[in-house]
């Protein structure tokens, strides 16, 4: 699995909406056909969020809260699984402790 942060440099860091940084957590088990992302909820304007991909069964769900319910929707997969890899601006930004866990801190730049 891995955590993610994008951070728009572009936007204000001190306006509320839209949000600069978003936050999810993706799990990737290419062996099974299968992944899922959760995406962190930005409040009050986006509620967390979570895709369910299997590749197997060649569908996907998603599934978000609303008020207090909970609301999933079924789609069907079109697409073969993509192979796992690193987009080739990634670097290694070094180590650091998350969770209590040494983790390695990569960054992909997309501009100034």
């Amino acid at each position: 699995s891995a955590r993610i942060v994008t951070t728009a440099h572009q936007l204000n860091a001190t306006d509320d909406y839209p949000p600069r940084t978003r936050q999810l957590t993706v799990y990737y088990d290419f062996p099974a056909r299968r992944s899922r992302v959760d995406y962190d909820g930005v409040a009050p304007h986006e509620p967390p969020k979570a895709f369910v991909r299997r590749y197997d069964l060649q569908f996907e769900w998603s599934v978000l809260e609303l008020g207090g319910e909970k609301a999933c929707q079924k789609s069907r997969l079109r697409e073969a699984m993509p192979m796992p890899r690193w987009p080739e601006a990634m670097r290694l930004v070094g180590d650091e402790m998350a969770r209590g866990r040494r983790c390695e801190r990569w960054r992909e730049d997309h501009g100034e």
